[in-house]
């Protein structure tokens, strides 16, 4: 099966605090996060295989915040000047779940 053609997205928070790019396939499945602040502001998803894809042009990963909540296996990433997601990190076996 022949590998599908990598494009490049870009993004940035609401503030434009953070941009970044990100190398991914063409995106034909999103992933709908189910606690309430993304799901009342309709954030989807799409999970990267390799951090490394995701490139930081202004801020810095490690300059977002981050919460967990519930089993705590989802750590949401927030800017910090404009209260508003960036994006999430998973961990565990059933972090999706």
């Amino acid at each position: 099966m022949a590998e599908e053609a990598i494009k490049t997205y870009r993004g940035n928070c609401h503030c434009a605090s953070f941009v970044f790019e990100v190398k991914y396939p063409e995106i034909k499945k999103f992933q709908g996060c189910t606690c309430s602040r993304c799901h009342k502001s309709a954030y989807l998803f799409a999970r990267l295989k390799n951090e490394d894809d995701l490139v930081f042009e202004r801020g810095t990963i490690d300059e977002l915040s981050s919460y967990r909540f519930g089993p705590k296996n989802v750590e949401h990433l927030v800017s910090i000047v404009a209260p508003r997601l960036v994006g999430r990190r998973t961990s565990g076996k059933h972090a999706d779940s």
